[in-house]
């Protein structure tokens, strides 16, 4: 009895032994395989016949859907740009990078380096796979043919392109760090990019990710309308907020401003509520608005905008995450009453990212300005209150990693 009782431990120990171990080289050989298939981008400069059009072209190493990049090509003070064509991506806004709209700047341009043109892409609509063959970026045609070195992309980590995982729902920023790229008579060479994660979006992010193309309509249209500050009303809302990136009393303590639309179920967002908001020392925001209401028999929507958020709409006085931490609004659920409205919002996170534009307007998008106005004034080491997202009173590599994570959504609720 007792040699069956030995041999039945010895048997349960070697099959547990052999679990770990199966366990154990299983797990280590996945680590192995994502650390090696990190994805990566290799860049080409070639040359036509002609000699005076060099097209920029790009590969990844595995699968990646880009959503935009954004890097400079150098050439010889001697020659002139005629032609900035994107093949990969749209072409920026005035004032961002380099396009035919401002070829006078472009050839008027005097650095210890020569000149250059900066492309800078932006994929509109769905993210856009990067083949692992090389396929065009952009074009430039130069006035001359041009004899030994053409041009040149440095080795700079501010240039890259930044990917975006459509099952994680991530940003990565795919950076040109191996080397100086150059291009000489008809050949050409690459360089490769190492994959670097940026931070992941908050908590609230992902629920929103799969309607973010269509949240750009009707409803959300109206972010960029003109607000209304009312100071008198039959209804105030006493809101409760919570930032992206500021989980304490910020550095800056101005107060922000707010706006609020208090919208009944079937209507359309009309005209928005301004209020000053100041956060606690958790990092949780307060602030008032007061407005009319007739109906108090209807449920309502609030819709809320940062001054540097995207805006979230709100079915619920207190809205409840879900076990995955996110929240969604469908059906409006909040009854209203006349006199004082308490609503907590605060574990809703406000994505960061839609930054004031010219005439301190913002456009309901995370777009080519607002990650080009937190990258310049970073690589310029220079401080504005628009760039300072996260209101520590520096614009830094914090402010543009909130803006990365937010990319996942990008579009006002």
């Amino acid at each position: 009895m007792a040699v069956k009782v030995k041999l039945a431990l010895l048997g349960l120990i070697i099959v547990v032994t052999s679990i770990f171990l199966v366990r154990y080289f299983t797990y280590d050989n996945q680590v192995k395989s994502h650390a090696d298939t990190n994805p990566s981008v290799l860049l080409s400069l070639d040359q036509s016949a002609g000699k005076n059009v060099v097209t920029v072209k790009a590969k990844a190493t595995g699968a990646v859907n880009i959503i935009g990049f954004d890097f400079k090509v150098f050439f010889s003070s001697s020659t002139y740009v005629s032609d900035i064509t994107y093949l990969f991506g749209a072409s920026p806004a005035v004032g961002l990078g380099d396009s035919n709209t401002n070829l006078a700047a472009v050839n008027a341009r005097s650095t210890d380096s020569g000149r250059y043109v900066r492309l800078f892409g932006e994929v509109t609509g769905s993210p856009s796979p990067l083949s692992t063959t090389y396929q065009d970026v952009a074009k430039i045609t130069f006035t001359t043919d041009v004899s030994g070195q053409m041009v040149t992309v440095p080795a700079d980590t501010s240039f890259s392109f930044i990917a975006f995982d459509t099952t994680t729902y991530e940003n990565k920023a795919l950076l040109i760090t191996s080397g100086a790229l150059s291009l000489s008579g008809n050949s050409s060479s690459s360089i490769s990019s190492t994959a670097n994660s940026s931070s992941q979006a908050s908590s609230s992010s992902s629920s929103t990710a799969s309607s973010s193309s269509s949240s750009a309509g009707s409803e959300t249209s109206s972010s960029s309308s003109s607000s209304s500050s009312q100071s008198a009303g039959n209804v105030t809302l006493n809101l409760k907020l919570t930032f992206q990136g500021i989980v304490t009393t910020p550095i800056d303590t101005t107060a922000q401003s707010v706006k609020v639309a208090v919208v009944k179920e079937g209507e359309a967002i009309g005209d928005y509520l301004t209020g000053g908001f100041t956060a606690n020392a958790q990092g949780v925001w307060s602030g008032s608005v007061t407005t009319d209401l007739s109906d108090f028999n209807s449920k309502y929507y609030v819709y809320v905008k940062g001054p540097k958020q995207l805006q979230k709409k709100f079915c619920d006085a207190t809205p409840q995450l879900n076990s995955q931490g996110y929240y969604s609004c469908s059906k409006a659920n909040i009854i209203l009453q006349a006199g004082s409205n308490n609503l907590d919002f605060s574990r809703v996170v406000l994505l960061d990212g839609d930054l004031p534009q010219q005439g301190s307007a913002q456009n309901g998008v995370i777009d080519a300005y607002d990650i080009s106005y937190i990258r310049q004034h970073i690589e310029n080491h220079q401080y504005e209150a628009n760039c300072d997202i996260n209101l520590d009173k520096q614009c830094n590599a914090q402010d543009w990693a909130l803006i990365l994570a937010s990319m996942s959504v990008k579009y006002d609720d």
